[in-house]
């Protein structure tokens, strides 16, 4: 077994031996030939070893078209060894077999309800001691309904809705039910929702478009601070009529940020791009160039780059110079946000029907801006997949104003340019407002 040091293990301190985890790095197949298993398994128990941790596939063989416990698995819990394995729910979907985690068994594994499959011959055939996993839904939901049915006043266990206790019938409520790997509404996790740890994700934008105190507003952000671990907001917090003015500008932002949960705001159009339209209007306004509407949200909602607007999660903004670009890790999802903020990326020609644009904002500025959100837009995106990589993330969320995405020969592109999504291969989501066409240089 790899990494197994015997004579520095005999010298530790006898706590050290009885609570050490040995992770084994082996990786073998599970069988007896592959994995050497028996000598091994006396060496480790006699040197006073009592945890071993092998990923979960190295425990599970096919036996008559089922999971049953591998050769391994036997071997060491005859040996006296008690184990822990790893890890649960990182593998994604199981529509097409689980990929590395389910290695032994890829060729039964063809739906998600099958993760039950596995985890109730692990639980009662292997007999592991415990098992790590990305989500705490999917054992939560087995321990409460097969290993502690019943619900207990005092248990911090909470209470579930009554369902069937065998794991072929559990097995078929979850996929009924099942929804983004989570069952759909079973039970919830008074502990997770009271610590704000909820894994969905809502993205809104092209609203409030109201004028202060925004009562409307404030009913729709605390529905959804109530229902939501994180939020997103996209843009257009005003009407692309409204002056540009700082409580106009700031005030939506402050309601979802007073609500406490995490926030992430990039811009649209009408509170940046559109400032010059008052101009022409003959309105007054605090701004009338983007560049200067742009640099009042970020001195507002961006000194801190390492937090979101709440403060309460951490995150990744790209510089002080494209702040708008975010990354935030989210229940094992990447949530990123772009600068892509609409009438054509700072360069929409309105003087026809706005004579005084290039008046208070002209297209020379309107042009470097465009340069800069598009170099920072393309940089961030291979950073993002860049670190979803490395870091196993399941899925990215890309959140931001105007269209620009082309999906197109490489996958993603934008403009025709190819980006590199560096080996990432999980789910990929862009999601932006309506009304909105690509944007053609």
């Amino acid at each position: 077994m790899q990494g197994w040091t015997p004579a520095w293990f005999g010298c530790s301190p006898l706590i050290t031996r009885l609570q050490a985890v040995f992770l084994d790095g082996n990786y073998c197949n599970g069988t007896a030939v592959d994995c050497s298993t028996d000598d091994d398994f006396a060496t480790l128990v006699a040197a006073g070893l009592r945890y071993i941790a092998p990923p979960q596939q190295m425990l599970i063989q096919v036996v008559n078209g089922g999971y049953a416990p591998s050769e391994y698995a036997v071997a060491a819990k005859s040996s006296g060894l008690k184990i822990i394995t790893w890890t649960l729910e990182r593998s994604g979907p199981l529509s097409s077999g689980g990929g590395w985690y389910y290695g032994t068994s890829n060729d039964i594994t063809n739906n998600d309800g099958d993760v039950f499959e596995m985890l109730h011959v692990l639980a009662q055939s292997v007999g592991i001691e415990g098992i790590f996993s990305d989500w705490p839904a999917t054992v939560t939901f087995y321990a409460n309904c097969v290993l502690s049915p019943t619900y207990s006043s005092s248990s911090p266990v909470v209470q579930v809705d009554a369902l069937p206790q065998t794991c072929g019938a559990l097995k078929t409520e979850y996929k009924n039910q099942a929804c983004c790997g989570q069952p759909a509404k079973p039970f919830s996790f008074a502990a997770a929702v009271e610590a704000k740890e909820r894994c969905s994700v809502c993205i809104v934008g092209c609203a409030p478009y109201a004028d202060h105190p925004y009562p409307v507003w404030s009913r729709v952000v605390d529905q959804m601070a109530g229902q939501c671990g994180l939020m997103v907001h996209v843009g257009d917090t005003q009407s692309g009529s409204t002056p540009c003015n700082r409580t106009t500008m700031s005030g939506p932002l402050e309601v979802m940020r007073a609500s406490g949960t995490p926030t992430l705001y990039t811009m649209g159009d009408n509170e940046v791009n559109d400032c010059h339209r008052a101009a022409s209007a003959g309105k007054p306004a605090d701004f009338y160039t983007a560049e200067s509407a742009r640099q009042f949200l970020i001195d507002s909602f961006f000194q801190d780059r390492t937090t979101d607007l709440t403060g309460s999660l951490n995150i990744e903004t790209m510089s002080a110079e494209c702040p708008f670009h975010a990354f935030a890790e989210h229940c094992g999802t990447a949530v990123v946000t772009l600068e892509v903020p609409g009438s054509q990326w700072y360069l929409a020609d309105e003087t026809a029907s706005r004579p005084q644009q290039d008046v208070v904002d002209p297209l020379a500025g309107r042009k470097a801006m465009y340069d800069r959100a598009k170099n920072c837009t393309l940089a961030w995106l291979e950073t993002t997949f860049q670190k979803a990589h490395s870091r196993g993330l399941r899925a990215v969320i890309i959140a931001f104003h105007a269209g620009f995405w082309q999906n197109t020969g490489t996958f993603p592109g934008t403009y025709g340019e190819g980006i590199s999504t560096y080996g990432f291969g999980g789910d990929v989501w862009n999601e932006e407002t309506l009304g909105h066409l690509p944007y053609q240089p």
